[in-house]
């Protein structure tokens, strides 16, 4: 809990700043491009977790990698981790800051599952749905998964409607089960 509690704080806190200056679409993009960079390298997740390395040699390996490709408010945030031995948590900082960017702006995470992947159109118009009937904006994300035969799964935050063929055939099973049980018991009587 005290860790989430300290991602929470710096999250907020330059989310707040960044709000201050009118740059939070900026500051979650840079969240976006140094986590992604972070996911692609084990050499930055080695300098961001190596306790023997100086707080001084990782704010210059953040400058020479991020200089030039993120806004300077996010550069400072990033000394400021370094500075309060904080890198450890960088990863679930960023996390949480896109996390309530996008909350603070209406965007809805919604992932669907079928079994192949959708055409550009087939997922604009799905997405574009989706927003009609929830009235909000949503970041869609697919997932392809062949197991459920057909049909889809949609999840949006936590809630799930699944019109899988599996689960349409598991549900027609129970139902075939159910008959077969009542018409036994029918004859028993």
């Amino acid at each position: 809990m005290y860790h989430s509690q300290i991602n929470i704080r710096y999250a907020k806190a330059l989310l707040l700043i960044a709000n201050e200056k009118g740059i939070q679409e900026n500051i979650k993009n840079d969240a976006e491009f140094i986590l992604s960079s972070v996911d692609t390298s084990d050499d930055f997740n080695l300098l961001l977790e190596h306790p023997v390395i100086k707080p001084s040699e990782k704010i210059k390996a953040f400058e020479a990698l991020f200089k030039e490709k993120i806004n300077e408010l996010t550069l400072s945030f990033l000394k400021l981790i370094v500075k309060n031995k904080r890198e450890i948590y960088l990863k679930n900082i960023l996390f949480i800051l896109i996390d309530i960017y996008k909350k603070n702006s209406g965007i809805v995470p919604v992932l669907i599952t079928t079994a192949y992947e959708l055409s550009v159109d087939e997922k604009e118009k799905l997405k574009l749905s989706i927003e009609k009937n929830k009235k909000c904006l949503v970041e869609l994300t697919e997932k392809v998964d062949e197991s459920i035969i057909g049909g889809m799964i949609i999840q949006i935050e936590d809630k799930e409607m699944d019109n899988s063929v599996v689960n349409q055939l598991q549900k027609f099973k129970i139902n075939l089960i159910e008959i077969d049980l009542n018409s036994k018991k029918k004859k028993i009587i």
